[in-house]
């Protein structure tokens, strides 16, 4: 009797773990700027409907075909039950410019996820060998640390999918089963994935349509409007794009993106600029705004692509230092950052 209760009390504190392993993923880093991220509950709005659909194994078997007691395997009962669902959805998240799909997969009880592996195709279609998906390294790998029963991924959506539209996605995650000691049962690791036999090519492959999502609009103004001297603003959508307008032409502007390349545009003479998406996001923008003057000085930049003036200059690409014959107070340089600035980039 005292040995039976001793393995009772070990039992029962060597659960611990696997209750904690139940709960929801409270993650709420990213990896990269456009990892998935785990958390534990989706957050902001959805944009359309909420579906669920079915976890399955390669064959389609949508139920479990393994069961353990705690100690080991067992004999399954004539209902074991289903693998698990995953919810999905459009997401505008809270404190994000982007556009998110939210994928909410839910296993049966005793079930943990240790690792996956994801992908949203933005244009084209996701390779298949037979039904199954064919995971490369477009697709995102993660491993799920301490194994959870339940978890919530943000996968960023590129511009061209937050209207309506379809496209398609895929997730592959292995499973096991644990013991009362927190050990995996041995034959008891699966590979799930989200499954839609209703679906237009492979069930594996979930191929639908979405509303469209509205997109966080940031405006800043900088500057003021006095003589030669230029008042700026910008508006950026999301992180995506960002549209310029100045009292004064704008001559020159410089678009810096979240991997630190740029882009830049030269004497463009006008008071209006729209910078358009190019599946890149938008670290932050120099804008060089201002009229001529006849009176002399020097004109300093430091947007990293040379100084700009009427008169004879000079820049150092990557320095940004520039001279020219107008006044500094006149060709101004400003700078706005997006929602999704990366400091690191100059």
């Amino acid at each position: 009797m005292k040995n039976n209760s001793l393995r009772i009390l070990c039992a029962v504190a060597l659960l611990l773990p696997m209750l904690w392993g139940c709960q929801r993923e409270q993650m709420n880093t990213e990896s990269g700027a456009d990892a998935p991220a785990v958390h534990g509950a989706i957050s902001g709005t959805s944009c359309g409907p909420v579906r669920e659909i079915a976890l399955a194994e390669g064959t389609g078997n949508m139920n479990i075909n393994f069961c353990g007691d705690g100690f080991g395997q067992v004999p399954c009962g004539p209902n074991p039950g289903a693998w698990g669902t995953i919810a999905y959805g459009k997401y505008t998240n809270t404190g994000s410019p982007d556009v998110n799909l939210n994928l909410d997969a839910t296993l049966a009880g005793g079930w943990f996820m240790t690792d996956y592996q994801v992908y949203v195709a933005s244009t084209g279609q996701i390779i298949t060998s037979g039904n199954l998906p064919v995971p490369n390294n477009t697709w995102t790998t993660s491993v799920v640390s301490p194994y959870r029963n339940q978890i919530s991924i943000d996968l960023p959506l590129p511009a061209n999918q937050y209207p309506a539209g379809c496209f398609d996605w895929a997730i592959r995650i292995q499973v096991v089963s644990l013991d009362f000691f927190g050990l995996p049962i041995p034959g008891s690791d699966r590979t799930l994935y989200a499954y839609d036999p209703a679906g237009a090519g492979s069930p594996f492959v979930i191929d639908d349509c979405y509303q469209t999502c509205p997109v966080t609009s940031t405006t800043s103004s900088q500057g003021s409007c006095q003589g030669c001297r230029s008042r700026v603003t910008t508006t950026f959508q999301g992180c995506n794009s960002v549209s310029l307008s100045a009292c004064k032409n704008i001559r020159r502007v410089v678009v810096v993106y979240t991997d630190c390349s740029r882009a830049i545009y030269h004497n463009l003479n006008t008071a209006t600029f729209n910078v358009a998406s190019n599946g890149k996001t938008i670290s932050h923008v120099f804008v060089r705004s201002g009229c001529d003057s006849q009176g002399g000085g020097n004109c300093h930049g430091n947007d990293g692509s040379g100084g700009s003036g009427s008169g004879s200059g000079h820049g150092n690409s990557g320095h940004g230092h520039g001279h020219g014959n107008n006044n500094s107070n006149n060709f101004k340089l400003f700078r706005f950052d997006s929602p999704c600035v990366n400091a690191s980039c100059n």
